[in-house]
């Protein structure tokens, strides 16, 4: 979120470290035109009036540095999120597949949506079936 700083980031990551929820959906914000946010980051000179929307990149791509997060922290942030919020709870394996399967919906996109999400709910699944055994 464009506001959002680090900090605000760890401690959103550290909620979610207690609760530990089986299954997250994550993306990056995109400005949409239109929206209030839209309009109060050009209203406050972070953006230019322009349509970030690009298809192949919407919410898994950073398009724009903020005030308190660069476009490289913001992809870095959204590549380790599983990490962070799984480390030392989940097995490796298990994190690594969520990891890496962000990482092929992120940059190759040869993996259709609809099968990704299908592929990482069905490992997730699995494993959860031989972690309570």
């Amino acid at each position: 979120i464009p506001y959002e700083t680090q900090k605000d980031y760890l401690k959103t990551i550290n909620i979610l470290r207690k609760s530990q929820p089986n299954f997250m959906f994550v993306y990056i914000y995109m400005p949409y035109p239109g929206t209030n946010l839209y309009n109060r980051l050009i209203k406050d000179g972070i953006i230019k009036n322009y349509n970030y929307f690009n298809n192949n990149e919407e919410r898994t791509k950073a398009v724009v540095s903020y005030k308190n997060m660069s476009k490289l922290q913001i992809q870095f942030n959204y590549i380790c999120f599983f990490i962070r919020v799984y480390y030392g709870y989940k097995s490796l394996i298990e994190i690594f597949i969520l990891t890496m399967g962000r990482v092929l919906y992120c940059y190759n996109r040869f993996i259709p949506s609809f099968l990704y999400d299908f592929i990482e709910k069905g490992i997730s699944r699995n494993l959860d079936r031989l972690n309570s055994k």
